[in-house]
C-alpha cells in the first residue's frame, strides 16, 4: 500500500506500532518507583529536621547565652580568687609559723 493512499488513522497506528518496537531511553535509564519513593523520604526526613531547627532555634539561642553568662560569671569569679591568693598565701604561711 501506498503512504500517500493511508488514512490518518492507519498512518497514526503504524507509528505507534513503530514507537512500540523501539525502546525509549527512559525505559531503559529510568529508576524503579522504590528507589524515587526512597528519594523522596529522604527529602522529607530532611526536610522535617531542618524545619525543627529552625522552630527551636530561639530556645537553643536563650541555652547558649544562659550557657555564656554562666561561664563569664564563673571566671569573674576565678579571677577574684587570683587576685586574692597571694594574700591568702601569706596568711597561711603566718598562721602555720603561728602555730609552730
Amino acid at each position: 500500500m501506498n503512504k500517500e493512499n493511508e488514512s490518518p488513522e492507519q498512518s497514526m497506528s503504524s507509528a505507534v506500532a513503530t514507537l512500540s518496537k523501539q525502546r525509549i531511553s527512559l525505559d531503559r535509564a529510568f529508576p524503579s518507583l522504590w528507589i524515587l519513593g526512597v528519594g523522596v523520604g529522604v527529602v522529607i526526613s530532611l526536610l522535617l529536621v531542618s524545619g525543627w531547627k529552625i522552630v527551636h532555634l530561639e530556645a537553643e539561642k536563650a541555652y547558649l547565652q544562659a550557657q555564656r553568662t554562666a561561664f563569664e560569671e564563673k571566671t569573674s569569679l576565678n579571677d577574684e580568687i587570683l587576685m586574692q591568693l597571694p594574700n591568702l598565701i601569706k596568711q597561711k604561711d603566718a598562721l602555720q609559723r603561728d602555730v609552730m
